[in-house]
Protein backbone atom coordinates (compact mmCIF):
# COMPACT_ATOMS: atom_id res chain seq x y z
CA UNK A 1 0.00 0.00 0.00
CA UNK A 2 1.51 3.65 -0.97
CA UNK A 3 0.36 6.89 0.77
CA UNK A 4 1.63 9.33 -2.03
CA UNK A 5 -0.47 11.83 -1.27
CA UNK A 6 -0.93 11.13 2.45
CA UNK A 7 1.34 12.04 4.98
CA UNK A 8 1.11 11.56 8.69
CA UNK A 9 0.80 14.86 11.30
CA UNK A 10 3.44 14.47 14.23
CA UNK A 11 2.93 15.99 17.60
CA UNK A 12 4.60 19.16 16.58
CA UNK A 13 2.52 19.51 13.41
CA UNK A 14 5.18 18.39 10.83
CA UNK A 15 3.94 17.22 7.90
CA UNK A 16 5.67 13.23 7.28
CA UNK A 17 5.84 11.08 4.35
CA UNK A 18 5.06 7.72 4.86
CA UNK A 19 4.81 4.05 3.51
CA UNK A 20 2.73 0.75 3.86
CA UNK A 21 3.48 -2.64 3.74
CA UNK A 22 1.02 -5.77 5.03
CA UNK A 23 -0.61 -3.41 7.17
CA UNK A 24 -2.53 -6.67 8.87
CA UNK A 25 0.44 -8.34 10.00
CA UNK A 26 0.58 -7.84 14.23
CA UNK A 27 3.88 -6.82 14.73
CA UNK A 28 4.97 -3.40 13.36
CA UNK A 29 8.28 -2.39 12.10
CA UNK A 30 9.03 0.93 11.99
CA UNK A 31 12.19 2.20 9.59
CA UNK A 32 14.26 4.89 10.13
CA UNK A 33 16.85 5.72 7.34
CA UNK A 34 20.03 8.05 8.06
CA UNK A 35 20.96 11.59 7.04
CA UNK A 36 20.54 12.88 3.43
CA UNK A 37 18.25 9.58 2.62
CA UNK A 38 15.00 8.38 2.26
CA UNK A 39 12.62 6.07 2.67
CA UNK A 40 14.43 4.35 -0.44
CA UNK A 41 17.11 2.90 1.39
CA UNK A 42 14.95 0.29 3.08
CA UNK A 43 13.61 -0.97 -0.24
CA UNK A 44 13.74 -4.81 -0.30
CA UNK A 45 14.21 -5.07 3.16
CA UNK A 46 10.89 -3.60 3.71
CA UNK A 47 9.13 -6.22 1.51
CA UNK A 48 10.86 -9.22 2.71
CA UNK A 49 9.75 -7.81 5.99
CA UNK A 50 6.35 -7.87 4.79
CA UNK A 51 6.70 -11.34 3.16
CA UNK A 52 7.54 -12.20 6.56
CA UNK A 53 4.17 -11.21 7.95
CA UNK A 54 5.09 -7.74 9.98
CA UNK A 55 3.50 -4.83 8.93
CA UNK A 56 5.72 -2.25 7.86
CA UNK A 57 6.00 1.37 8.02
CA UNK A 58 8.80 3.48 6.51
CA UNK A 59 8.96 7.32 6.75
CA UNK A 60 10.84 10.11 5.22
CA UNK A 61 11.64 11.53 8.22
CA UNK A 62 11.62 15.46 9.10
CA UNK A 63 13.96 17.53 6.52
CA UNK A 64 14.10 14.61 4.19
CA UNK A 65 12.34 13.00 0.97
CA UNK A 66 9.09 14.53 0.44
CA UNK A 67 8.22 15.42 4.39
CA UNK A 68 8.68 19.07 5.81
CA UNK A 69 11.45 20.79 6.53
CA UNK A 70 15.11 21.11 5.33
CA UNK A 71 17.54 19.15 7.18
CA UNK A 72 20.34 21.02 6.25
CA UNK A 73 18.80 24.32 8.32
CA UNK A 74 18.04 22.24 11.44
CA UNK A 75 19.33 22.78 14.54
CA UNK A 76 20.26 19.80 16.96
CA UNK A 77 17.08 20.64 18.53
CA UNK A 78 15.44 20.25 15.60
CA UNK A 79 17.54 16.71 14.77
CA UNK A 80 16.59 15.32 17.96
CA UNK A 81 12.52 15.77 17.22
CA UNK A 82 13.09 13.56 15.00
CA UNK A 83 11.91 11.11 17.85
CA UNK A 84 8.39 12.43 16.94
CA UNK A 85 8.50 11.61 13.65
CA UNK A 86 9.11 7.46 14.61
CA UNK A 87 6.26 8.19 17.26
CA UNK A 88 3.89 9.24 14.56
CA UNK A 89 4.82 6.63 12.69
CA UNK A 90 4.01 3.53 15.66
CA UNK A 91 0.66 5.52 16.18
CA UNK A 92 0.24 4.94 12.44
CA UNK A 93 0.55 1.88 12.63
CA UNK A 94 -1.60 0.87 15.55
CA UNK A 95 0.40 -2.73 16.74
CA UNK A 96 0.97 -3.76 20.00
CA UNK A 97 4.16 -4.73 19.84
CA UNK A 98 6.44 -2.73 17.56
CA UNK A 99 9.89 -3.52 16.46
CA UNK A 100 12.23 -0.22 16.14
CA UNK A 101 14.73 -0.21 12.97
CA UNK A 102 17.11 2.60 12.23
CA UNK A 103 20.54 3.28 10.28
CA UNK A 104 22.98 5.71 11.26
CA UNK A 105 21.07 8.86 12.97
CA UNK A 106 18.01 7.21 12.29
CA UNK A 107 19.47 4.15 14.80
CA UNK A 108 20.01 6.68 17.30
CA UNK A 109 16.25 8.09 16.78
CA UNK A 110 15.61 4.54 17.37
CA UNK A 111 16.74 4.09 20.48
CA UNK A 112 15.84 7.00 22.11
CA UNK A 113 12.26 5.69 20.61
CA UNK A 114 12.39 2.39 22.50
CA UNK A 115 13.04 4.16 25.61
CA UNK A 116 10.34 6.89 25.42
CA UNK A 117 7.86 5.71 23.44
CA UNK A 118 5.51 2.28 22.63
CA UNK A 119 8.32 0.07 21.26
CA UNK A 120 9.37 -3.18 22.07
CA UNK A 121 12.53 -3.77 20.67
CA UNK A 122 15.23 -2.08 18.26
CA UNK A 123 17.57 -2.90 15.72
CA UNK A 124 20.52 -0.38 15.19
CA UNK A 125 22.86 0.03 11.74
CA UNK A 126 25.64 1.79 12.69
CA UNK A 127 24.98 3.80 15.57
CA UNK A 128 26.64 6.84 16.91
CA UNK A 129 27.00 8.02 20.26
CA UNK A 130 26.60 11.38 19.01
CA UNK A 131 24.89 12.33 15.26
CA UNK A 132 23.98 16.07 14.70
CA UNK A 133 23.37 16.14 18.77
CA UNK A 134 20.91 12.61 19.05
CA UNK A 135 23.03 11.69 21.72
CA UNK A 136 22.38 7.43 22.14
CA UNK A 137 20.51 7.09 25.09
CA UNK A 138 21.49 3.78 27.01
CA UNK A 139 19.03 3.77 29.69
CA UNK A 140 16.25 1.38 28.02
CA UNK A 141 16.22 -2.73 29.59
CA UNK A 142 14.03 -3.44 26.38
CA UNK A 143 15.94 -5.90 24.07
CA UNK A 144 18.65 -4.31 21.39
CA UNK A 145 20.40 -5.58 18.31
CA UNK A 146 23.27 -3.62 17.51
CA UNK A 147 25.00 -4.48 13.63
CA UNK A 148 28.47 -2.44 12.36
CA UNK A 149 31.08 -2.85 10.08
CA UNK A 150 34.61 -3.20 11.67
CA UNK A 151 36.08 -0.53 8.70
CA UNK A 152 33.17 1.91 9.96
CA UNK A 153 35.35 3.33 12.77
CA UNK A 154 32.99 5.65 14.53
CA UNK A 155 30.07 3.91 14.33
CA UNK A 156 32.26 0.84 15.25
CA UNK A 157 33.46 2.00 18.01
CA UNK A 158 30.37 3.63 18.96
CA UNK A 159 29.10 0.60 18.97
CA UNK A 160 31.21 -0.75 21.55
CA UNK A 161 30.14 1.42 23.85
CA UNK A 162 26.55 1.40 23.30
CA UNK A 163 26.18 -2.33 24.01
CA UNK A 164 28.88 -2.40 26.55
CA UNK A 165 26.17 0.27 28.65
CA UNK A 166 23.21 -1.25 28.04
CA UNK A 167 20.98 -2.49 31.16
CA UNK A 168 18.60 -4.86 28.93
CA UNK A 169 18.76 -7.94 26.96
CA UNK A 170 21.61 -6.80 24.27
CA UNK A 171 23.57 -8.22 20.88
CA UNK A 172 26.36 -6.78 19.02
CA UNK A 173 27.28 -8.55 15.77
CA UNK A 174 29.88 -7.37 14.00
CA UNK A 175 30.52 -7.44 10.09
CA UNK A 176 33.70 -6.67 8.09
CA UNK A 177 33.73 -4.27 4.58
CA UNK A 178 30.01 -3.86 4.11
CA UNK A 179 29.76 -0.04 4.65
CA UNK A 180 27.77 2.09 7.10
CA UNK A 181 23.48 1.51 7.67
CA UNK A 182 21.41 -0.80 4.90
CA UNK A 183 24.72 -0.72 3.01
CA UNK A 184 25.64 -3.64 5.16
CA UNK A 185 22.14 -5.28 3.95
CA UNK A 186 22.34 -8.38 2.41
CA UNK A 187 20.32 -11.68 2.64
CA UNK A 188 22.08 -13.15 5.43
CA UNK A 189 22.35 -10.14 7.39
CA UNK A 190 19.11 -9.87 6.52
CA UNK A 191 17.71 -13.26 8.02
CA UNK A 192 19.55 -12.86 10.98
CA UNK A 193 18.06 -9.82 11.61
CA UNK A 194 14.05 -11.10 11.14
CA UNK A 195 15.53 -14.22 13.24
CA UNK A 196 16.30 -12.23 16.00
CA UNK A 197 13.10 -10.09 15.94
CA UNK A 198 11.30 -12.96 16.14
CA UNK A 199 12.84 -14.85 19.00
CA UNK A 200 12.85 -11.40 20.62
CA UNK A 201 9.57 -9.23 19.99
Amino acid sequence: MTNEMEYLTTRDGKKINYKTINEQGKIGVILLHRLNQDMNSWNGFDAELGRQGFAVIKIDLRGHGKSEGKWQDFSETDFQKMELDAEAAIQRLGKTRNVIIGESIGANTALNTLKNNNATIAVLLSPGINYKGIISNNNTKKPVLIIASQEDEYSFQSSQKINETLKGKHEFFAVQNKGHGTQMLDEKLENKIIEWIKTNV
